[in-house]
């Protein structure tokens, strides 16, 4: 790979060698050229001009934004850099090291998609100073998600990125064309030092789901896909027939044409209308909107939040009932619904307990601790009043100057009370009675 490199670049010897320093996610591609410039002691204007530009020469201001703009982006200048950027380091043309992965599903102009500063997390920094502290390669770099505009947290930590030196408050260009990565490009001073800022638990939930197509969609095997999204919209029309491109158009304020060319295949969807209709459909994240279409049409049917009739002689049909029956059982499970054994609510539903088992195993181990917890006290609940009446009856037997027989205190209950108790706990319960009887007698003698 490295002497194909060097003959397209007409290099005698291997090109640049960068050993990998991220082993989750991905690095970002400024991060890397900041590292390859460092490495070599090459300035990065003149590795940019020899190798990777696409036009006219660049200069040390574009290092403050642009080049995040052309590298780490998903338009299709960010494609072409991307592959020469591997190319010169002699690695796999599929290693994504920016958001190119996108280019084929987001409106490709991609403004506002990157924040216009660099911002990184301090204690990242710090861990990846010390794990390198003693080998040749610089260990400090810029994971990929960091230089998106809506992310404001790291993922490992849970803490706020910066966007400013803790020593000086200045803001960081994307590439230092004057320091090494990881350093302030204004007083020299390590980005890693000072305390990182916590995040409260709603900013972060709310981050989090911004990850999974920002983050986790960097690996290969989660890369979402634009058929797969142009597919989940017509299988929205199938199973809800009135989400139609005008419904969709103006649940997401765009026009019906434009939801129409999405499906058709002409237009990509810009990242702001995505966000959109995830919103609009209640799915959880972004990334939910390239899911499999049956578990895309679930996650809808779960959240409620589109008022459209369904479609129960869709394909999906299957689906409507079986979130009716988990519905029901996390209802029983939260005491909203009585509980009722497998055997009732698979005759409830028209299925069978086999399916109730392999189906919702976890719902149906929850419901049967729940089901027995539940008896349990309804038991109790039955043998406290079954003991009140107990000692009401013993007290009329007494009353009477009867005798204290277990006979003659049923007698003085209302029919049916004992039905259920058998015959050894009748006769606990009666001696108890009895007890309680002749405790009450002794402390109002005293």
């Amino acid at each position: 790979m490295h002497q194909e490199a060097a003959a397209e670049f007409k290099f005698n010897t291997p090109v640049f060698y960068l050993q990998k320093r991220q082993i989750k996610g991905a690095e970002s591609n400024v991060s890397r050229l900041a590292r390859l410039c460092w490495k070599y002691n090459i300035p990065p204007s003149l590795l940019f001009n020899e190798f990777l530009k696409d036009g006219t020469n660049v200069n040390r201001s574009f290092f403050n934004f642009e080049v995040a703009s052309h590298l780490n982006s998903y338009t299709d200048k960010t494609v072409i850099l991307d592959d020469k950027l591997n190319r010169l380091l002699g690695v796999k043309q599929n290693a994504h090291h920016s958001y190119r992965y996108l280019n084929g599903i987001l409106d490709q102009r991609a403004h506002g998609f990157l924040s216009e500063n660099k911002k990184w997390c301090a204690t990242c920094y710090r861990e990846r100073q010390q794990d390198t502290r003693d080998s040749f390669e610089n260990g400090v770099f810029d994971d990929l998600y960091w230089s998106v505009d809506a992310i404001r947290i790291c993922m490992l930590h849970g803490t706020a990125l910066r966007n400013k030196c803790a020593n000086c408050f200045s803001k960081q260009p994307y590439l230092s064309t004057t320091v090494e990565p990881g350093y302030c490009h204004t007083c020299h001073s390590f980005l890693g030092d000072g305390e990182a800022a916590s995040v409260d638990e709603e900013e972060l939930s709310r981050q989090q789901t911004l990850f999974y197509l920002f983050y986790i969609c960097t690996y290969d095997e989660f890369r979402p896909e634009m058929a797969r999204l142009i597919h989940n919209l017509q299988a929205l029309r199938e199973a809800y027939p009135s989400a139609t491109s005008r419904y969709l158009g103006e649940l997401i304020g765009v026009s019906e044409d434009v939801v129409r060319k999405w499906i058709g295949g002409s237009r990509k969807p810009r990242l702001d209308s995505l966000f959109r209709l995830q919103v609009a459909l209640g799915l959880s994240g972004i990334h939910q909107l390239f899911l499999p279409d049956t578990e895309f049409i679930a996650r809808i049917m779960m959240s409620k939040n589109l008022a459209l009739n369904f479609n129960a002689r869709s394909r999906f049909k299957d689906i409507k009932k079986e979130q009716e029956i988990k519905e029901f059982m996390l209802a029983m499970i939260e005491g909203e619904e009585e509980t009722m054994s497998r055997e009732n609510l698979a005759k409830k539903f028209g299925v069978s307990v086999g399916y109730l088992k392999s189906r919702y195993m976890r719902e149906c181990e929850h419901l049967s601790r729940v089901h027995k917890h539940r008896m349990i006290l309804e038991k109790e609940q039955r043998d406290a009043d079954f003991a009140v009446q107990l000692d009401r009856a013993l007290s009329m037997v007494a009353s009477r100057k009867k005798k204290w027989t277990i006979e003659n205190t049923l007698a003085e209950m209302p029919a049916g009370a004992a039905n259920g108790i058998d015959f050894q706990e009748l006769f606990i319960a009666f001696g108890k009675a009895k007890e309680r009887l002749l405790e009450r007698r002794r402390k109002k003698k005293s």
